[in-house]
């Protein structure tokens, strides 16, 4: 049972980390056009 909830953790970090990426990303794009 709590092997499941890591598994939840797990997920919800992989998220975070596409979300981090993709707000990294769009600043990066912004900083490069000016």
């Amino acid at each position: 049972m709590r092997n499941s909830s890591g598994s939840r953790f797990s997920g919800m970090q992989k998220q975070v980390l596409s979300l981090y990426r993709g707000f990294f990303r769009a600043t990066r794009s912004k900083s490069a056009e000016d």
